[in-house]
């Protein structure tokens, strides 16, 4: 009895208007799941700078830690407050190329330090503009202890074939390098990670540590709601026009 209540429903339907109503529905599915992808992926995406965000805010209000080749072996945060005793290496500065401040373009000058207990360090002195590439600035000599703020290294979105090991020119124009690029160049493994100077400190160049996060989270969270009110918008028209017409 149930399937021929079904079959006699169906039975007066025109198979080109099932075959219609099936396409639509399909193509209102494909439609709503990419509506609350893109809806979940900015609200994801909010949410990993609002993270991000409080990270360096507490990192900032705590206690520098004394960065030793021991301490780097162990699980190292992402982002902490550190202190280095020891001397820079003035000539084997790195450029960082593709560093961008008040939309003009430069580099990000890391100096190689020598901890008191071996270690090699980077320490971001700061950003200078593209002009400035053959007059750096030199570290001051003899021991210091540098204060700031340690960081995983940075990566790029989309990593290039760059061949950051080669050339004989100091100071040397880089991009992004990672923890092997570093150990071609100075013969030896460093700590994984740099230090972004303390704005306070000597010495350094322009310096700006908050995290370049484009658009903030509440945008991203405005996105994420106006692509779900899309979605509900679109679902219901649709139902309802498609009712509608079969009435």
């Amino acid at each position: 009895m149930y399937q021929c209540s079904h079959v006699s429903v169906l039975a007066g339907v025109p198979m080109n208007r099932i075959v219609t109503m099936v396409l639509k529905l399909l193509a209102l599915a494909i439609a709503l799941s990419v509506l609350f992808t893109l809806s979940w992926w900015q609200y994801h995406r909010g949410r990993q700078k609002q993270v991000l965000a409080e990270v360096y805010a507490q990192a900032l209000r705590a206690e520098p830690t004394l960065l030793t080749v021991a301490f780097a072996a162990t699980q190292m945060p992402h982002t902490m407050p550190v202190r280095i005793h020891g001397t820079y290496i003035d000539d084997r500065q790195l450029l960082l190329d593709n560093q961008v401040h008040g939309q003009l373009p430069g580099f990000d000058v890391w100096t190689p330090l020598r901890g008191d207990d071996g270690a090699l360090v980077f320490i971001d002195r700061g950003w200078i503009p593209l002009a400035q590439r053959d007059s750096v600035q030199p570290p001051p000599s003899g021991p210091v202890e540098v204060r700031g703020l340690w960081r995983t290294l940075p990566a790029p979105a989309l990593r290039l074939g760059a061949d950051n090991c080669s050339g004989t020119v100091w100071p040397r124009v880089v991009e992004f390098p990672t923890a092997a690029d570093l150990r071609c160049l100075f013969g030896e493994a460093p700590v994984t990670g740099v230090v972004d100077l303390d704005p306070q400190a000597p010495d350094g160049f322009v310096r700006d540590w908050t995290p370049n996060q484009g658009f903030p989270p509440e945008r991203h969270f405005m996105y994420a709601a106006q692509w779900s009110a899309l979605a509900a918008t679109l679902a219901f028209l649709s139902l309802r026009f498609m009712f509608k017409r079969n009435q």
